[in-house]
């Protein structure tokens, strides 16, 4: 999906526009989520959690990723470490399963660079302070 189409359906925020966005996206977040918990249960819960996270957050929403599939990783990031029992553990299987799509998915090697970024408790991508 479309950046420009991305951010209309989100602003729009009807059930038919974030229908598109659920469709187009949640096989992939699935994915994302189970490999990072191994859990098919959990998965289907943090899924929804996190479309319903986006959803209720619409009126205040800031877009600040190049793309609508990393800005998605980083709203289920922040909802997978929310539910984490041990954030630690959490963030280095994130941080891992990041870095397997980036090998699958050649536009986001240059957009996440995670050589040099770490996730925070806040589930976004933040480049790590220089030393």
């Amino acid at each position: 999906m479309h950046q420009v189409l991305f951010i209309r359906l989100l602003k729009e925020k009807t059930n038919d526009g974030f229908k598109q966005i659920y469709d187009a996206y949640s096989c992939k977040l699935y994915s994302f989520i189970l490999q990072v918990t191994d859990d098919e249960e959990k998965t289907s819960r943090l899924l929804s959690d996190t479309f319903l996270k986006i959803w209720n957050e619409l009126p205040v929403i800031k877009l600040n990723n190049p793309t609508p599939f990393l800005f998605l990783l980083q709203k289920t990031s922040a909802v997978i470490l929310e539910d984490a029992g041990n954030p630690d553990v959490m963030k280095i299987r994130i941080v891992n399963s990041i870095k397997q799509i980036r090998t699958q998915d050649t536009s986001l090697k240059v957009i996440v660079p995670l050589h040099s970024q770490t996730i925070f408790s806040s589930g976004e991508i933040m480049p790590r302070p220089s030393a």
